[in-house]
């Protein structure tokens, strides 16, 4: 995975735990005749060429309606870069002004990494198929926020979780929770 994409992976994750999001789309397309407008309008070359789609990396809609753009780059250096910026324009002007959707630009640099990471190691037990022992018990636990630890400020210890909440675990028997068998 190239270190841009680990950033947009990062924010996928972040985006992800948040229980106040409906629905995540990635690269999300752009209307390419609006796209090309805006291009004309700011007679700028549409990135591409007149016939490629731009995208946008995550267009979220929340629980409450309410919808939001996310452009995701790995610094703030890339900024300085006129066509860069000229591309993110683009973008914003789509989002912002024809369709009236918030737009920001969220940069890996600024982005908890630590959190990410402890969100993509616990979400992989999201479902309860993946259990199979008291370890992953525990992180399907925390990954369905059945368990509140903190995420953000450092690495999981996963073995001194396993201590703090094992008996808080359901019993795990044949790969499968006790709690979740069913008798005929």
């Amino acid at each position: 995975m190239s270190f841009s994409h680990r950033g947009e992976a990062y924010f996928w994750h972040i985006l992800r735990w948040d229980d106040n999001i409906l629905d995540i789309r990635e690269q999300y397309p752009l209307d390419l005749e609006l796209t090309n407008e805006i291009c004309d309008d700011r007679c700028c070359k549409h990135p591409g060429g007149r016939n490629c789609y731009m995208t946008t990396d995550f267009y979220v809609i929340y629980k409450d309606g309410s919808e939001k753009a996310f452009s995701v780059k790995t610094s703030r250096n890339l900024l300085k870069k006129r066509r860069t910026k000229e591309k993110l324009d683009i973008e914003r002007c789509y989002w912002e002004k024809f369709r009236h959707v918030p737009y920001e630009i969220v940069f890996k640099e600024d982005m908890n990494v630590v959190f990410a990471e402890n969100i993509r190691i616990v979400s992989k037990f999201y479902n309860a198929s993946s259990v199979f022992d008291e370890m992953s018990m525990l992180k399907h636990l925390i990954a369905t926020k059945r368990i509140q630890v903190d995420m953000e400020s450092e690495p999981l210890d996963f073995p001194y979780l396993l201590e703090q909440y094992r008996e808080a675990l359901p019993e795990v028997k044949g790969g499968v929770p006790v709690c979740q068998t069913h008798s005929t």
